[in-house]
């Protein structure tokens, strides 16, 4: 609905900044892009949904260098697919579109990458947990959880090596 003091014809708030590559005669940087909202005002919803930190405590010799998580949604209505951003541990960033599927997402990352899973709405529960790998035990902190309004979830999985044991058999 239009506000009749809007004199400028512009939207009354902007709730989803984007981030956006910029090439251009020598400059190459990402810049948050945003609208002023009516008449020069500038509000942002602030974000809310997961941020996933993966750590290997101490890497094996021939052990996979990516970890795949479920991330499991239920509670509320869910959309087809959630953004997710991920700062990769060497300094580039990705971001994709990431597709709900039997109330599950997939998200794979590396040691020292994160990976922020937002626009979840308020309420959701989630669980999250790492596939399983023949060369590591994870450890986590706050895999599961609620959506909060405004508020970014902070879920942490190191890993360390599972080790070798020993077994002695003998016969008499």
């Amino acid at each position: 609905k239009e506000d009749a003091e809007n004199k400028t014809n512009t939207l009354p708030f902007s709730s989803y900044p984007e981030v956006a590559h910029h090439t251009s005669e020598g400059h190459n940087g990402y810049h948050i892009l945003s609208y002023l909202g009516n008449n020069g005002k500038f509000t942002v919803e602030p974000a809310q949904g997961i941020k996933l930190t993966k750590t290997v405590s101490e890497s094996v010799n021939n052990a996979p260098k990516s970890f795949d998580f479920e991330i499991g949604l239920s509670g509320a209505s869910l959309a087809n697919s959630y953004p997710v951003y991920i700062e990769r541990a060497n300094g580039s960033t990705e971001s994709l579109n990431t597709a709900v599927v039997n109330g599950k997402l997939t998200v794979t990352i590396s040691d020292g990458d994160v990976a922020y899973i937002t626009g979840l709405p308020t309420g959701v529960q989630y669980s999250i947990s790492e596939v399983y790998n023949s060369f590591y035990t994870a450890h986590s902190t706050n895999s599961s959880g609620i959506i909060a309004k405004h508020t970014i979830n902070e879920v942490k999985f190191v890993n360390a090596p599972k080790g070798f044991g020993s077994l002695l058999i003998e016969k008499d």
